[in-house]
């Protein structure tokens, strides 16, 4: 092989290399940053059990086969009757919208927010407090669903529009 030849072929393979270094750099980061917000869910879930077991999950409200519109809020049944499903009482709106946390139904009933059906959840215990409810909505955004780029949606939806 000749000189040139050799020098050119080394440079290509350190590249290749650096490029295959920095490929699983960043799917290492990705997998720390969704194992970051499990460790933050885990530990926000612990506190939000306390809370809701004290306020909500309560004999003839959100506990057992006959929990008020359905919504069992014990620890082990919770997320799964709570993410991405639509209330009851707003059929439009989720429970916990992993699109848009802010926009979730529980949220807007803690808070006591206009637009919601009945009352300010809880209705028999004490309100949640301002910590309690600050802490409930870091858990609620900790579902977010990762955000998907606008642009290039956009970009792709002006692409379609010009093929017409």
């Amino acid at each position: 092989m000749k000189r040139g030849s050799m020098r050119a072929a080394v440079i290509i393979l350190v590249m290749l290399t650096g490029y295959a270094f920095a490929a699983l750099q960043q799917e290492s980061d990705s997998t720390a940053n969704a194992d970051g917000a499990d460790s933050v869910r885990s530990a926000l879930q612990d506190k939000v059990d306390v809370v809701f077991k004290r306020s909500c999950a309560t004999s003839g409200c959100h506990r057992g086969k006959n929990a008020k519109v359905g919504l069992d809020l014990e620890p082990d049944k919770m997320i799964e009757g709570m993410v991405d499903k639509p209330s009851r009482q707003k059929g439009s709106l989720k429970l916990i919208d992993t699109s848009d946390p802010e926009k979730s139904y529980l949220l807007m009933k803690i808070r006591g927010n206009k637009g919601i059906s009945g009352k300010k959840m809880p209705i028999w215990a004490k309100a949640l407090s301002k910590e309690e409810i600050e802490m409930v909505t870091e858990w609620v955004g900790t579902f977010k669903s990762p955000d998907i780029d606008d642009d290039s949606e956009k970009e792709t939806d002006e692409e379609d529009d010009r093929d017409d």
